[in-house]
């Protein structure tokens, strides 16, 4: 896991899938998810 923070906001980078209940989860807790290039 690789995190940043800028002020308020924060970004965590995870290795793995979220199926999904996993993406419920996070979306009701708020949370956005987007995918990470792999070429960075």
């Amino acid at each position: 896991m690789h995190r940043e923070r800028l002020g308020r906001i924060a970004s965590v980078t995870m290795l793995g899938r979220l199926d999904d209940e996993d993406r419920r989860r996070l979306a009701a807790d708020g949370l956005d998810v987007t995918p990470v290039s792999l070429q960075r």
